[in-house]
């Protein structure tokens, strides 16, 4: 009887629990990075989620634009939100994003760093940003994957 007692407290505990607490920081000893966390740390059992990477096309496979890095940057964005909604996550919960950017040119990063703060509330989660040669459609200015962390009885 104390077995199961134990087990349904330690049941009502875990499921109490809302959201994975995630902490993003940058520490003292390193610069302050407002493009990215330079730490992520998280606590609890979690169900971690992974995001193919997303890029700017409409439901329908439509390029969102074919000439305007932050029209297709905010339809990518929208995409991962989905795709994150549909996991039970959000933004929050995000973890680690890589951006690939293929072809770069000076000021992307400036458009996609500004982009992605907004989306995150400016809690940034770790990041690398990783200029490539091309993406397989050649239309396509920028691509993001993601690792989201959420409870682990989190359907």
């Amino acid at each position: 009887m104390r077995i199961f007692a134990a087990a349904l407290i330690l049941a009502a505990v875990t499921a109490a629990a809302a959201r994975a607490e995630i902490s993003k920081f940058n520490p003292p000893d390193l610069y302050n990075a407002s493009q990215f966390s330079h730490v992520v740390t998280s606590r609890h059992i979690a169900k971690v989620v992974f995001i193919s990477a997303q890029v700017g096309r409409r439901a329908d496979g439509s390029l969102a634009s074919s000439t305007r890095l932050k029209t297709q940057l905010r339809q990518l964005l929208d995409n991962l939100a989905a795709a994150l909604k549909t996991a039970g996550a959000t933004p929050a919960d995000v973890v680690r994003v890589h951006v690939y950017v293929p072809q770069y040119a000076v000021g992307q990063g400036i458009v996609i760093a500004g982009e992605m703060r907004y989306f995150f509330n400016f809690e940034m989660p770790t990041s690398t940003f990783v200029p490539i040669a091309a993406l397989p459609d050649h239309e396509t200015m920028v691509a993001i994957d993601a690792v989201a962390e959420i409870p682990a009885n989190s359907p």
